[in-house]
């Protein structure tokens, strides 16, 4: 565990993360790191892997957590059930023309990228001390424990963590004070380019008859979900809990990540709540 907590300033040391924590889970690079070489700007070529590389470790986390969950031959059917639901929703959106959208949105998400990789180049050293301040958070046992009875200990827990609330909203500040130029032109792209194209995905998805038959595989999916849970809640143990736990913290601290630059004002808006999504995992 101490390893694990001196390695989680991903954005810093984010190959050796890759390569010791989580038994030794190696995201594939592949071309997705080889268009980061192509970029000029150092800043910019920096946040280009970071992004890449934190996207593709999420993967690989997320891959870790099914391999363990599908301990039993009925967690691996049910799990395979899942699977085939979710293509069906898929020949759903594509016999509606929703797919193409969909295939426009990644794209567009792909681009968006590109100008997250200036905010990154722009505020390396704020990403890292924001990153070191998520780990202050997520590696608290205290404060884990203190979430799990939030009614009893709200006031406990926001007296422990009120101080680091506030440093992450502060260098949120500066991340968007020194990043204001191209988060202008992310505002831009977003407006012209991104929310239209959102906009008419939704509405394709919430006409009826498409509404209706993706409900429909939904809910088919949720009823599976049940089942699963209940088949690992029979067959995994607590040191299993205990990894997903550990795995799921990790994804959801490279999420956050990844949100702050997205949308680096996101940060001014870091509370409390934020905190506890972080922390109540089984």
């Amino acid at each position: 565990m101490k390893k694990m907590n001196n390695l989680l300033l991903i954005f810093n040391l984010l190959y050796l993360f890759v390569y010791t924590s989580i038994n030794c889970i190696t995201p594939q690079k592949g071309a997705g790191l080889l268009q980061c070489f192509a970029l000029s700007n150092s800043a910019e070529r920096q946040g280009c892997q970071a992004i890449i590389l934190a996207q593709q470790t999420i993967d690989q986390l997320q891959k870790k957590i099914e391999s363990i969950k599908g301990t039993t031959a009925a967690a691996q059917k049910i799990i395979k059930n899942i699977e085939e639901k979710k293509q069906e929703m898929q020949l759903i959106k594509r016999k509606y023309g929703i797919e193409s959208l969909e295939i426009q949105k990644k794209a567009l998400k792909e681009k968006q990228n590109k100008i997250s990789y200036k905010i990154y180049g722009q505020a390396v050293e704020l990403y890292k001390e924001l990153d070191r301040l998520y780990a202050q958070i997520t590696t608290n046992n205290r404060v884990r424990q203190l979430i799990k009875e939030v009614q009893r200990l709200e006031q406990e827990v926001e007296n422990s963590i009120k101080n680091t609330i506030r440093e992450i909203q502060q260098t949120g500040t500066k991340i968007v004070q020194q990043t204001r130029a191209t988060q202008n032109e992310l505002n831009q792209f977003k407006r012209n380019e991104l929310i239209p194209l959102e906009e008419k995905l939704t509405t394709r998805l919430l006409a009826g008859e498409v509404d209706q038959e993706l409900d429909k595989v939904k809910i088919e999916i949720i009823e599976l979900n049940a089942q699963l849970a209940q088949e690992l809640s029979a067959s995994l143990t607590e040191q299993n809990y205990a990894q997903i736990a550990q795995l799921q913290n990790t994804i959801e601290r490279l999420q956050i990540m990844l949100k702050s630059i997205n949308d680096p004002e996101e940060l001014l808006k870091f509370d409390k709540k934020e905190i506890t999504n972080l922390l109540t995992y089984p």
